[in-house]
């Protein structure tokens, strides 16, 4: 166990020296580059010193010289402004008279459009013949009728019995084919019973009146279409009609 731990306090050990190399070079490294910055410096304020005193030298040693070049200066930039003034004024006048000529081009131009344009619609509306259609139209044409109204009526009746002759046994059989009557138009059951009390009074001997046996009936109904009242209905129609005429080659209308 002490050996494992003298291994490890010397790894410790080790890597602790190794940062403090590091950073020491860092130090050395920013110190030296201070230190060149600060000659660099130096060597330009002594070199900009000696310029000034060598111009000042040079002013003390020469001053006609210095003024008859401010002479001649003076006088070249005099020449000089004068023919920039005269270019200058050459210059606005040649531009006015550019401005001058392309204002001309352009009304012309539009002179010319604007005449183009009236001579060509001229020439379009009188180089065709119109050539009228009719644009046609629907509107309804009423027509009023009286419609009558229906309603489906059931109406119940008694048909009676005639006789059909006798069967196997010798007995009289009889058919639901004789008169039949309707309860309608004011015919009531009252009036049925005194028809079968008549036919029953008047029967032969087989209880037949007229071929008829009036004792019994059958129930019958029938159904019928029965006007219950009206209505009024436009039962009209469309027509067309040329509400307007047109040309075909330019629209117009007329």
């Amino acid at each position: 166990m002490n050996f494992k731990s003298f291994i490890e306090n010397k790894k410790r050990f080790i890597i602790i020296v190794i940062i403090l190399i590091v950073i020491l070079c860092f130090f050395i490294f920013f110190s030296f580059q201070s230190q060149t910055v600060v000659q660099k410096t130096d060597d330009q304020q002594t070199t900009a010193l000696n310029q000034q005193s060598s111009n000042l030298t040079q002013e003390d040693t020469s001053p006609d010289q210095s003024s008859q070049k401010s002479d001649s200066s003076k006088k070249d930039s005099s020449s000089k402004t004068k023919e920039t003034d005269k270019n200058n004024q050459t210059k606005v006048s040649k531009n006015d008279s550019h401005t001058q000529q392309t204002s001309k081009n352009s009304s012309e131009t539009i002179t010319n459009k604007s005449s183009q344009k009236s001579t060509t619609s001229k020439s379009s509306s009188s180089t065709h013949k119109h050539v009228w259609k009719d644009h046609k139209a629907k509107k309804w044409v009423s027509h009023m009728v009286t419609v009558d109204d229906y309603e489906t009526k059931t109406i119940k009746g008694a048909r009676f019995y005639t006789y059909s002759g006798k069967n196997e046994l010798g007995q009289p059989t009889y058919t639901a084919n004789g008169p039949t009557y309707w309860f309608e138009n004011g015919f009531t059951e009252k009036d049925l019973k005194n028809i079968m009390v008549t036919g029953i009074k008047n029967a032969d001997e087989n209880g037949l009146y007229n071929g008829v046996n009036y004792s019994n009936y059958q129930n019958v109904s029938k159904t019928e279409k029965v006007k219950v009242g009206s209505h009024q209905e436009d039962q009209g129609h469309y027509e067309e009609y040329v509400d307007y005429q047109y040309c075909s080659i330019c629209g117009a209308k007329k």
